[in-house]
């Protein structure tokens, strides 16, 4: 059990204009990713990434943990370390604004769609279908608007892990270990350190209502080669 601050979306709400600098943006995206990496390696998806399922530590405030797990689905049979077979239909039970629209069984790869729509989302405030009456219009949104003008004030390397994204499906395991390394080459990039302070810092107040709740670590080190598929 870990004592949790407020979660990334209640830090966002206290931002100008709902937006983090870049610098922040992209360390909660190396977190984020450790930690969704961290439960597939266990066989899960989370189904549910979005910024109020991230918290940060109540003491370490860089520390970004994933929590709420009540969507999250095995990726194998009960028992056996076989991949369930993808359902043909899927109910919608996530969030419609960090997630797609397809109606399929959800994947490793959706979990990581969704942390890019977050972090497009915690870099230029909103995204472009909040708001939209219709699954359906969200959804060509996200086909067609995601790369257009709105990109523009984010880092270039977000197009390209969407293209690599792309390339997947429910059965392929993505490589995290790829996925990291864009990450730091942009914090590299931008001379951005671990021990800058993040954008909440300055202002962060400890609330009397922190809770302890169970989360999955902010994973600072995983060895990828020990996460590798393990299916018959």
């Amino acid at each position: 059990m870990a004592l949790l601050g407020k979660s990334i979306g209640d830090l966002q709400d206290q931002r100008p204009k709902f937006k983090f600098t870049t610098g922040t943006v992209l360390r909660i995206g190396l977190q984020a990713l450790r930690g969704i990496a961290f439960l597939h390696s266990i066989y899960y998806v989370h189904r549910d990434i979005k910024p109020s399922n991230f918290a940060i530590d109540h003491d370490k405030l860089r520390r970004v943990y994933l929590i709420d797990f009540g969507l999250a689905r095995s990726l194998k049979k009960r028992g056996l370390k076989i991949m369930r077979k993808p359902r043909g239909y899927a109910s919608f039970r996530r969030t419609p604004g960090y997630c797609t629209h397809k109606q399929l069984e959800l994947g490793r790869h959706d979990d990581l769609w969704s942390l890019i729509y977050m972090l497009v989302d915690l870099n230029n405030g909103s995204l472009p279908w909040f708001g939209q009456d219709t699954r359906d219009g969200a959804a060509v949104l996200k086909e067609y608007l995601i790369e257009s003008e709105y990109m523009h004030s984010c880092p270039l390397a977000f197009a390209s892990i969407m293209d690599y994204l792309r390339t997947l499906n429910y059965r392929q395991r993505p490589d995290y270990s790829g996925l990291e390394k864009a990450f730091i080459h942009m914090l590299e990039a931008r001379d951005i350190q671990n021990d800058q302070p993040m954008d909440w810092e300055p202002a962060y107040i400890r609330r009397p209502d922190e809770s302890r709740v169970k989360v999955v670590s902010h994973a600072p080190s995983i060895d990828y080669e020990k996460t590798q598929d393990s299916f018959a």
